[in-house]
């Protein structure tokens, strides 16, 4: 059993640095997206306040034009994933922004 929880936790810490490691290509040159770079699994948040997000930093996430939107938060420990059927609005409007300030109401 403790062999077990000691084999999730080194794979959930590789998880981590995975999560954590950068490509050093910033969003538009930060213009339009300062805070974020881009990540193995996606966009890597490094300043939450900069980006205009509710989530720490090291959190990776993603979405496309068509609605769907998803995020990995190792930091938290909380996950989201949200597929609708809504271009534009669901990608990055204001439902997205809505549902991931639910989450992370305090």
């Amino acid at each position: 059993m403790v062999e077990n929880l000691v084999q999730i936790r080194i794979l959930v810490e590789i998880h981590i640095v995975l999560l954590d490691t950068e490509t050093g290509i910033q969003f538009f040159d930060g213009l339009l997206h300062g805070g974020k770079r881009f990540g193995y699994l996606g966009s890597l948040t490094v300043d939450p306040v900069e980006a205009g997000l509710p989530w720490p930093a090291g959190t990776t996430s993603w979405g496309g034009i068509y609605g769907h939107i998803w995020s990995i938060d190792p930091l938290s420990g909380i996950s989201m994933v949200s597929l609708t059927n809504t271009a534009l609005y669901g990608g990055e409007g204001a439902f997205p922004q809505a549902l991931r300030e639910a989450i992370y109401a305090p």
